[in-house]
């Protein structure tokens, strides 16, 4: 996504050529130049009801190169060098974008991207699609004063978009984004579109009317495939008069709704132009519609109404007409139309209007969605899975089931990107090795995907390595009876410990927190990997007034020289140095009853592994 930039931005406005009329509703290309070199920017022009604002790094204008459309019969007098162009259309739509111009040296030159602008998100979103709509003659090798042309085709975008144009040197680069000697820019707009934002004359209007007298709102009001969801303001009345409508709607209107304000939600048609038939609510009183916004899901509001394009004669409670053209909402969007007494008056202080019959005059030709063109998988899952992980860059997916899992029938189920789809969509085989799946995107662009599940043998191991406690004296693990000793000085508080455990790898420990031993001992569950559970005893007693712990094989120690002594321990035993970081710095083994060995500086525990118990001794004193 890109952020608007600080940029001098230029603006400039299309000059507009208006539709043949020797085809139905065949769009006709319009052109910007540069020719007026504004001398002052921000530069609005425009012409008729068209205006498109350019804006760009106006790095330099000159009069050379010159070159342009030969089609637009334009002599072209002046060019812009820039890196990119943000085009915001008013009163036209874009089915193609193109530019005639030069390269800024003798590299070649294309359009690179281009981007909507997202007014929900404040971002850009990339419509560039696969760029199989995107061309250029800017080829190498190349010159800054002969012209060629670059541009994109196979757009949608309705009238009112914002779009931003990014230059480089082909549509792979991946660098800073290149300069372009631009002289004349050609938008084509989208077949139907009249260029005026409003519906065509062979456009059918779309009447609405209060004659079922719904009891509760929102309503639906439907007619054929086209529903419009209405939606007044709280509060809002309705009774049989006034009765007042379109005369050419050749509906008997027999209820009318008073209210001040009006949201309507469009399925199945578009909206350039509504209109309201009916009266005040006073009988001296001017009515009008105020303004329209179109509302996000959030319900933010976006002003899409142009006072120039509102007309009302309504005044009093006689019938009258109100009406707003221009608009260029798209089918499934969601408006809001307020009432006041004037355009001028206060838009947070809506009036009642009398409101007998609507009218929607949708767009010449509704313009297409823009298609998505993701097709990512976004998550994979499958029953009973240890872990899934997806790597977008590869497009790769790997799967973790425990051992035994049968892979011979697994249907994963995926998360895709919004309007994707994924097949095969049925249970596969994946004890042969990978499956290949195909993700279609809402655009029709296909990627393709390997998912791959791998079968781990989870461990049954459910031993306590070792068991400590902070001052502790010394710590016993007997394995053979899954038992633990913990040594405390004098005095400990036992209401309230949380001994440290170092487990099996992958296994955990219940319970977790801290625990009253001042009773005795505590029961404690090991659960293995593999969802098996050993019961310990854990028990924390004080020691009795001497260093050495009584306990079964409990090993006497001392330091001399800086070198660890040991006795009373198991011949074949493994003495084993380990750091504060839980490292083993040093490991050996007791030929005898006794082991001699230096201690490594920093350590502070000897952890000695005989063939049924685990002792680990707290070293001081060094």
């Amino acid at each position: 996504m890109k952020k608007f930039t600080s940029y001098i931005f230029l603006m400039l406005v299309l000059s507009y050529t208006s539709f043949a009329q020797n085809g139905a509703n065949e769009p006709e290309p319009f052109y910007i130049n540069f020719n007026s070199n504004p001398a002052e920017f921000p530069f609005d022009f425009t012409e008729g009801n068209v205006t498109v604002t350019v804006n760009g790094v106006r790095s330099s204008s000159t009069s050379d190169p010159i070159c342009g459309f030969d089609e637009s019969n334009t002599v072209i007098t002046r060019r812009n060098q820039t890196n990119f162009l943000e085009l915001e259309l008013n009163g036209i739509s874009m089915a193609e974008f193109h530019v005639s111009g030069a390269s800024s040296g003798t590299a070649p030159r294309t359009i690179h991207t281009v981007y909507l602008w997202n007014e929900a998100t404040s971002d850009w979103d990339d419509i560039s699609g696969d760029k199989s709509g995107i061309y250029s003659t800017f080829t190498d090798p190349t010159t800054s004063t002969t012209c060629h042309t670059t541009g994109i085709t196979g757009l949608a975008l309705p009238d009112g978009s914002k779009i931003r144009v990014e230059f480089n040197s082909s549509i792979e680069s991946e660098g800073s984004i290149q300069n372009v000697r631009v002289s004349e820019l050609k938008i084509i707009p989208m077949e139907g579109d009249p260029g005026n934002g409003n519906g065509g004359d062979d456009v059918e209007p779309f009447y609405m009317n209060w004659n079922s007298n719904p009891s509760a709102f929102p309503y639906d009001y439907t007619v054929g495939d086209i529903t419009v969801s209405i939606d007044p303001v709280s509060g809002s009345t309705s009774t049989s008069a006034p009765l007042c409508g379109f005369d050419e709607s050749d509906v008997v209107i027999e209820r009318r709704l008073q209210t001040n304000t009006l949201i309507l939600e469009l399925n199945g048609i578009s909206m350039a132009e509504f209109h309201v038939a009916g009266g005040s609510s006073g009988a001296t009183s001017t009515r009008t519609i105020h303004s329209v916004f179109l509302l996000d899901d959030q319900d933010n509001e976006t002003l899409i109404s142009n006072p120039d394009n509102i007309y009302s004669t309504i005044d009093g409670g006689d019938c009258g007409l109100t009406g707003v053209t221009g608009l260029s909402v798209a089918d499934g969007s969601r408006v809001k139309i307020l009432f006041n007494t004037t355009i001028s008056s206060n838009v947070d202080n809506p009036q009642n209007v009398r409101v007998g019959e609507m009218k929607i005059i949708p767009m010449a030709d509704d313009a297409p969605p823009v298609l998505s063109d993701a097709k990512e998988i976004l998550s994979a899952s499958v029953a009973d899975m240890l872990s899934s992980v997806v790597e977008s860059t590869t497009k790769e997916v790997n799967i973790v089931l425990p051992q035994g899992a049968d892979l011979s029938s697994i249907a994963p189920e995926f998360t895709l990107s919004e309007g994707a789809s994924i097949s095969p969509d049925d249970a596969q085989d994946f004890s042969q090795g990978p499956v290949v799946y195909t993700v279609t995107a809402e655009d029709g662009s296909t990627a393709e995907w390997t998912v791959s599940i791998t079968i781990v043998v989870l461990s049954d191991a459910k031993e306590i390595l070792t068991a400590s406690v902070t001052d502790m004296v010394s710590s016993v693990v007997e394995t053979s009876t899954n038992e633990v000793t913990i040594v405390l000085p004098q005095g400990a508080d036992l209401s309230s410990i949380a001994p440290g455990f170092t487990l099996s790898e992958g296994a955990s420990i219940s319970p977790e927190d801290a625990q009253d031993f001042s009773g005795g001992s505590v029961v404690y569950t090991v659960t293995a990997e593999d969802g098996s559970t050993a019961e310990w005893t854990v028990s924390i007693t004080l020691e009795d007034g001497s260093s050495i712990p009584v306990h079964k094989n409990a090993a006497v120690w001392y330091v001399s020289n800086n070198s660890l002594h040991l006795s009373n321990i198991s011949a074949g035993s493994i003495v084993q140095q380990i750091a504060l970081s839980g490292s083993v710095v040093s490991e050996g083994v007791a030929h005898g009853n006794s082991y001699v060995s230096p201690l490594v500086s920093g350590v502070q525990i000897i952890r000695i592994i005989s063939n049924n118990y685990v002792e680990v001794i707290k070293v001081t004193g060094k």
